[in-house]
């Protein structure tokens, strides 16, 4: 019988065991209040100012943390790992994104009477269970952030709120840019395919999207679809590579299209698949953005503020969430052209991810386009629609923003935050305020304001 962990490509297996003990290991660390004392394998004593940012992507696994040793206080990111020597055998050492590395967690140090070492110059603490366990049972009490569990309900929604208009304005501000520079069609075009490549291929996908944007509209008319996938580099030749039999024909069409269209060989686009999962792999990403083109072509924004314009509000929302949710047959069921079909499909953009791409998107798109066109009436319009928003998915910077400002209390602040636009202010003051201090509430700025 095929199982699901069969159908996921090569490339995303991983050693399950060293994954599931390392990421306890950052569970706990995650949890470690702000102020503890740890003694060091030398010896020595370091104070936890800030545990860091728990980082889900690519790199340390904690960012941005703070901690003070000998009298000097450090700034960099912290690296968990089951034995120091992996810090060795996953290739950290000549990677330059370790390069700030300030303190190394472990729960054998392996490398200890090894004079020889590479790492020796790095501290390190090893994390005892029961001796760890005993740190987070006996949390300090109350909530370290001075401003936001001493406001009102009301007040925390207007704060908020407010932010996540700033938030929005700030990202339409690139998108303006764009427009000016090269049309509102493509200024859109930009923040779509940028907003699909996430964090670890966006660069990659503005690349494609300069590329496909070199041929002749009339001509991306008719075969976006070949030239996208053509120019990405992501099409295998079924006639030198083996294929899934289902696979082979879908392949061998947009080739076929391809090949008379192409303008020139260019370099190839490296696409990034470290920290990503199956269900997000470029594939994936390409495809939406094909279902997108193809159901609202390159230039929506037209369309778009005209029913903004002439429609309620709640009726443009439900309008859009059904039409932003986007299935393809082909790849509903794979990750990439080397994967079996999946048992049951996931759409490329679900009701979840359409309500992200309205808000990542369409928002700033709008805001850009009416500031484009002194359009004062559709800029209100935009504004009205943003504060109806649903939530998005909560995802790891909101989560550590509830945590730091209402610890106790995240379930009934997560309720409250049920606006996308108030998740927006949240990302927006945590990253302004908390990233910039390292969660450090005694330098705030916010707070000492």
């Amino acid at each position: 019988m095929q199982t699901e962990k069969q159908n996921i490509p090569e490339s995303f297996q991983i050693a399950e065991m060293e994954y599931a003990y390392e990421s306890e290991m950052q569970s706990a660390w995650d949890r470690l209040p702000n102020g503890v004392s740890l003694r060091l394998n030398d010896g020595s004593t370091a104070v936890i100012l800030s545990h860091g940012i728990w980082n889900l992507e690519a790199g340390p696994d904690f960012l941005n943390a703070k901690i003070m040793r000998n009298g000097r206080i450090m700034r960099g990111d912290i690296e968990l790992h089951r034995k120091s020597s992996d810090f060795i055998r996953h290739g950290h050492l000549e990677d330059p994104a370790y390069s700030d590395v300030i303190l190394h967690v472990v729960s054998e140090d392996d490398l200890a009477n090894d004079p020889s070492a590479p790492l020796r110059e790095l501290p390190v603490y090893i994390m005892h269970d029961g001796e760890f366990e005993a740190i987070l049972a006996n949390p300090p009490k109350g909530s370290c952030c001075r401003i936001f569990p001493f406001m009102e309900d009301a007040e925390l929604c207007s704060f908020f709120t407010d932010a996540g208009v700033e938030r929005m304005y700030r990202k339409s501000e690139a998108v303006l840019a764009n427009m000016i520079a090269s049309g509102s069609s493509y200024g859109f075009l930009e923040r779509l395919f940028s907003a699909a490549g996430y964090k670890n291929n966006s660069i990659p996908f503005r690349d494609l999207l300069t590329r496909y944007m070199k041929y002749p509209e009339e001509i991306r008319r008719e075969h976006f679809r070949a030239i996208l996938w053509g120019e990405s580099g992501m099409l295998p030749d079924p006639s030198r590579e083996i294929l899934p039999p289902e696979n082979v024909e879908y392949a061998k069409t947009l080739w076929n299209e391809f090949w008379t269209l192409r303008l020139r060989a260019l370099p190839q686009i490296e696409w990034r698949r470290d920290s990503v999962r199956p269900a997000n792999t470029p594939e994936r990403r390409l495809a939406m953005i094909c279902a997108l083109i193809e159901r609202f072509t390159e230039d929506p924004l037209p369309a778009f503020s005209e029913d903004l314009a002439s429609m309620d509000s709640g009726a443009f929302l439900k309008k859009y969430m059904h039409l932003f949710q986007c299935s393809d047959g082909f790849w509903d069921r794979r990750f990439t052209f080397r994967s079996e079909p999946l048992n049951r499909p996931l759409a490329v953009l679900s009701a979840s991810r359409s309500r992200t791409f309205l808000v990542d998107v369409l928002m700033p798109s709008l805001l850009a386009y009416a500031k484009l066109h002194s359009d004062e009436a559709l800029t209100e319009a935009a504004l009205r629609f943003l504060k109806i928003l649903p939530a998005t998915e909560s995802n790891t910077v909101f989560r550590n923003a509830l945590k730091t400002w209402f610890r106790g209390g995240e379930a009934r602040m997560e309720k409250l935050f049920s606006s996308a636009v108030m998740r927006q202010g949240c990302i927006h003051i945590y990253k302004n305020y908390c990233e910039e201090t390292a969660a450090d509430c005694e330098s705030c700025l916010l707070a000492n304001s």
